[in-house]
């Protein structure tokens, strides 16, 4: 048994001692005698062996059932396993939150709709993955509860924390209920979204065989979970949209349970049931000290410094309270305000701290942080305080990756974790040091993008290197590939502006070291997109030393890279993969195997486009029309030159349906560059006259945006253009 070992031993065997004569007199004289029956005894030790083994096969039943008996009591209970424990799952707490109290919201009725319960019940019967979206208060998670709980026998349903996936302590994927309708339950999954890791996660739950459910505010929100999630959403199927309520049904909701339509309907059921309209008028009739300490509330919220489900240190939110929002109460008069507010049902109180109905933030409660300066202001009341400065860091390097102002929140995060580093506590061989190490690179990285390229770069590349002085392969081996993985980023992005050989080769070592780790069998999404990197490094290094040889290696990595971004899974990952090995090929058929090697990039380019079409993606479809276009043009001077340049041409044109002059001015100028080159090539072999007129008229387009001044680079090369082609178009 695996629950109780039950040690025990034989009794020790008597060894019979013979006389050096041989048989004993006594056994001599019974076989004189003719009978043996009741004059022969039988040994002791034969006995006590008997009854040695008769008890050991006792005990082992005994040893056996007591383990079964174990067993069934430790296995796993059908319900909710939280980070916690398991939790019934007829407890509605555990899956609604706050809204599980009828003071904010909660009401045991439940209003069916048949077109959303029957579905969710549907697919999870059929071990089908879910994603319910919907507005605020549409009923998602409800929906899914009430699914749930139909179920007999109950389905084994865990709940991953938001914080371990923020750590990368996903639930093992190995020790995933095997039961029938092992469930994974996601509840607003765009707030879990903030690893690269979680669509690998995802795909790994799904092939151990777990239905994965999930929720999503429809709106921004459902579109950053499908931007984030492209390669993964479709594990979901189409999406399960709670449609409207609409106002007859809300009557007829309200009439059953006993209540009035609110002003504050918005077409969700959840709005007849959740107090908007009340805590609205709550809140206009409340006092300045009470506004005031909500909006310190709502600081906290905007700059990320709370728990899971919306839960505030009381203490944090003193420090708003008194430092920005300016007000000052003693102790008796800060308790007298924070339980008045509990009173009238802004929040409850549960020791210290509290927890708010996200709704009200969002809703109600007025003033929210835009500008970096805010954020700023709240981290200076954190200086002693990593957990805090650390969530405030992570909310100004989102937000740098959304906003506009990307350089100042990149900055912000910058000078957040320069805070962090003056922390006392914070030993340089901590955990938390390194991981502010690694968005400290992060946010060097992403300043690089917009300003001083090589000096942010070569501060991201500082910060890694420091990093992984602590995150080695054998202490931390996730944390060691993805750093690896970023350091290899930089020095690709350092390669664009100085020492591209160096750079390039520095890259592709970081990529290689990250390897070590993210294999094709234990991280296979990892995997695939470090070897598209590494691909793209060795195409880089490709432009300025041994091309053929790079070339092969940039092609390799990017073969590996397919072998897990297939079309049906991957398609984004796919058509940008296949794009890349088409320039490969591309830039290889430059110096060997010129028309095979042509060839082969058209391929890829029109595998790209089966995902990149005109409709859904506009700027790839366009960019890889171009791509394909040069291909035809090196393939024209191979063979069939005349089909071959009217398909570049066909290519060309098909960028300019989004390439156009007004929208795109430079991008509209490039494909008037590679128009001109098909027609002179024409121009070549056949209609001179005609041909040398479009290739000029072409490149004169393309002067009309690249003036000398704005571009000299382009300017002279289509100077050059131009004076090659006077000299072949003359009579």
């Amino acid at each position: 048994s695996d629950y109780a070992t039950i040690l025990f031993e034989y009794p020790a065997q008597r060894s019979l001692l013979r006389p050096s004569g041989g048989i004993e007199p006594a056994a001599l004289a019974a076989g004189k005698n003719g009978s043996c029956m009741e004059d022969i005894s039988i040994p002791d030790w034969v006995i006590n062996l008997g009854l040695g083994i008769l008890g050991g096969i006792i005990v082992a039943v005994i040893c056996a059932l007591i383990g079964r008996f174990y067993k069934k009591r430790r296995a796993p209970k059908p319900g909710v396993i939280t980070p916690e424990g398991p939790r019934d799952l007829d407890d509605p707490k555990y899956l609604l939150g706050i809204r599980a109290d009828e003071k904010f919201g909660f009401n045991p009725y439940y209003h069916p709709r048949e077109y959303l319960d029957d579905e969710i019940y549907k697919r999870i019967n059929t071990f089908k993955s879910l994603l319910v979206i919907g507005a605020p208060l549409a009923g998602k998670t409800r929906a899914v509860y009430e699914a749930l709980r139909k179920f007999n026998p109950k389905p084994f349903v865990t709940m991953p924390s938001i914080q371990d996936v923020q750590d990368e302590n996903y639930p093992d994927v190995e020790n995933i209920p095997t039961a029938k309708r092992a469930i994974l339950l996601f509840d607003d999954i765009h707030k879990y979204t903030v690893r690269d890791s979680m669509a690998q996660l995802l795909l790994r739950y799904k092939d151990k065989g777990a239905i994965i459910i999930a929720t999503c505010r429809k709106g921004p929100e459902y579109d950053r979970l499908c931007d984030s999630m492209k390669d993964c959403i479709g594990i979901f199927g189409d999406p399960i949209e709670i449609e409207k309520f609409e106002r007859d049904d809300a009557e007829a909701v309200a009439k059953e349970t006993n209540r009035d339509v609110p002003d504050t309907f918005d077409g969700t059921i959840g709005s007849l049931f959740v107090p908007l309209q009340e805590i609205e008028e709550r809140y206009g009739l409340t006092a300045v000290e009470g506004k005031k300490l909500l909006q310190s509330i709502k600081s906290l919220y905007d700059a990320g410094v709370y728990d899971e489900d919306e839960v505030f240190a009381i203490d944090h939110i003193g420090r708003v309270y008194t430092n920005i929002e300016e007000m000052t109460a003693t102790e008796d008069e800060w308790q007298v305000v924070l339980r008045r507010l509990e009173q009238k049902g802004f929040y409850r109180i549960s020791g210290d701290a509290i927890q708010i109905e996200e709704t009200y933030l969002q809703n109600i409660i007025p003033g929210s942080f835009n500008d970096p300066d805010d954020l700023l202001a709240i981290s200076k009341l954190f200086n002693d305080d990593f957990d805090s400065l650390y969530k405030i860091m992570a909310t100004a390097y989102r937000r740098g990756l959304l906003d506009v102002r990307k350089a100042a929140y990149m900055k912000l995060t910058i000078t957040i974790c320069r805070q962090c580093f003056e922390l006392q506590h914070l030993k340089e061989t901590s955990r938390d040091y390194t991981n502010t190490l690694v968005y400290l690179g992060l946010a060097y990285g992403g300043l690089a993008d917009v300003e001083d390229k090589a000096a942010n770069c070569r501060a991201a590349i500082e910060a890694y290197e420091k990093a992984l002085k602590i995150y080695t392969l054998d202490s931390f081996p996730k944390d060691y590939a993805m750093t690896q993985n970023n350091l290899g980023i930089a020095y690709q992005t350092l390669a664009e502006v100085e020492d591209k050989a160096a750079n390039c080769r520095a890259a592709i070592s970081a990529y290689e070291n990250a390897l070590k780790m993210r294999t094709l069998e234990s991280f296979p999404m990892q995997y695939a997109a470090t070897q598209n990197n590494l691909g793209t490094a060795y195409s880089t290094l490709a432009e300025v030393e041994d091309k053929a040889s790079n070339c092969r290696a940039a092609i390799e990595a990017y073969e590996k890279a397919l072998k897990v971004f297939a079309f049906d899974r991957f398609p984004m990952d796919y058509a940008m993969t296949q794009n890349n090995l088409g320039n490969a090929y591309g830039t290889l058929a430059q110096v060997k195997d010129k028309a095979d090697n042509c060839r082969a990039a058209i391929s890829a380019f029109e595998k790209a486009l089966k995902v990149y079409n005109l409709d859904s993606f506009p700027m790839d479809y366009a960019m890889t029309q171009n791509n394909l276009a040069g291909a035809y043009i090196i393939l024209a001077s191979e063979e069939e030159f005349s089909s071959n340049c009217a398909l570049a041409v066909e290519a060309c044109e098909n960028a300019m349906k989004v390439y156009t002059r007004e929208q795109f001015p430079m991008q509209f100028a490039d494909s008037q560059i590679i128009m001109g080159a098909i027609y002179y090539k024409l121009a070549l072999i056949e209609n001179k006259s005609d041909n040398c007129s479009k290739a000029r008229q072409a490149h004169n387009t393309a002067l009309e945006i690249y003036t000398k001044e704005n571009n000299p680079e382009r300017y002279k090369m289509i100077m050059h253009n131009l004076a090659v082609l006077e000299n072949t178009c003359k009579d």
